[in-house]
């Protein structure tokens, strides 16, 4: 078995070597092509910053040991803990995200101002041509181009912004042009999680290399801007009600403090048991409003270290950087794969045609 293995190798060897030239014509046109693409293809850049966000957990236990050493008691529990990695990537789908970011500005070359993401892509201005990207459209995307300029899109738009206009207020909406810019930021900035780590990588592409860099820092603070307000939404709502208790309680106790101070100087001598149920009502009142102002002053400090403890803090790992090297397309990896699919086509052919002959042969 192993020499009949050995001569049938030989024999396939032997064939492949006979029509070596229909190979090196074959793989020479795919080496071409792939070389062609490479040099002409539109360049992408990817820039990337890693990152792990931290909460100040140990912000109030210090907190708390010192106001203790004051004599104050402050209540710290009911935290509502860090927002676990595996809900970043949600973020990043947000259509309020997806409009922030795509009207974020970036540098374009050739432009002395910087321009936001949205014109870079709705904007032929700012597009360069592409022989390929050219190609691609006048063959392959010939029907939807040719589709485009048919359909009054323009028209269509406004019609979506005069809904929008009814609607933004409630559920967020995006016209026809920034949903497709939208589908464009979900393909060109990505977010990886290491959920184990608690580490976090952003990767923006862009034609530029300086568009790419400020597209992912834009990403990223604006991800950031989105979960403080997320984490710190309900621990402000919370410590402005209990602010503006306070201020009520404060005015209320100054104010008692006041009757009982003006009662007391106004009857002294008067020991008649009206007087004296008057002034320890006056009295208690007094103390039960100092009570009530000294306990919300304990609420709003222990309030504000919570919102401090809520507030969500990032470090940067890998910093953002402008990238010096084009991300794809890779002419090695190209050539590798073109040369391959033309070796794999002209193995098949022969195959085929070789079949065919001993069917021809059998008749």
């Amino acid at each position: 078995m192993a020499e009949e293995k050995d001569i049938n190798l030989a024999d396939l060897f032997g064939k492949l070597w006979k029509h070596r030239k229909l190979f090196i014509i074959v793989c020479g046109i795919c080496a071409a092509f792939a070389v062609f693409l490479a040099i002409f293809s539109p360049r992408v850049f990817k820039a990337e910053c890693v990152f792990v966000p931290q909460t100040n957990q140990s912000f109030s236990s210090r907190y708390s040991s010192i106001a203790s050493m004051m004599g104050m008691d402050l209540d710290m529990g009911g935290g509502d803990g860090p927002i676990s990695p595996r809900v970043y990537p949600y973020i990043l789908e947000n259509p309020n995200y997806l409009r922030d970011l795509m009207y974020s500005k970036v540098h374009i070359e050739g432009f002395d101002e910087p321009v936001s993401v949205y014109d870079f892509y709705t904007d032929e201005t700012y597009q360069k041509f592409n022989l390929v990207t050219s190609i691609k459209r006048y063959t392959i995307g010939l029907p939807g181009f040719l589709l485009s300029k048919m359909i009054p899109s323009k028209k269509h738009d406004e019609d979506v912004e005069t809904f929008n206009s009814v609607k933004t207020d409630s559920i967020p909406a995006l016209t026809d042009a920034e949903d497709a810019v939208a589908r464009i930021l979900s393909k060109s900035v990505t977010l990886d999680v290491d959920a184990k780590q608690g580490i976090l990588t952003i990767d923006a592409y862009m034609p530029e290399a300086l568009a790419s860099a400020e597209l992912c820092q834009n990403a990223y603070e604006l991800i950031k801007k989105y979960v403080s307000d997320f984490k710190l939404t309900k621990s402000r709502k919370n410590l402005e009600f209990i602010e503006k208790q306070y201020v009520d309680a404060k005015e209320d106790y100054l104010r008692k403090q006041r009757a009982y101070a003006y009662y007391v100087d106004s009857n002294k001598g008067v020991m008649t048991a009206a007087s004296m149920v008057e002034r320890y009502r006056l009295e208690n009142e007094s103390q039960l409003a100092q009570s009530l102002y000294s306990e919300l002053a304990k609420n709003v400090l222990s309030s504000r270290v919570k919102l401090e403890e809520n507030n969500v803090t990032f470090t940067e790992i890998a910093p953002i950087g402008v990238p010096n090297r084009k991300f794809k397309p890779s002419g090695m990896m190209l050539l590798i794969v073109w040369v391959f699919l033309g070796f794999a086509g002209s193995c098949c052919y022969l195959g085929i045609k070789s079949v065919r002959n001993r069917k021809r042969e059998e008749v």
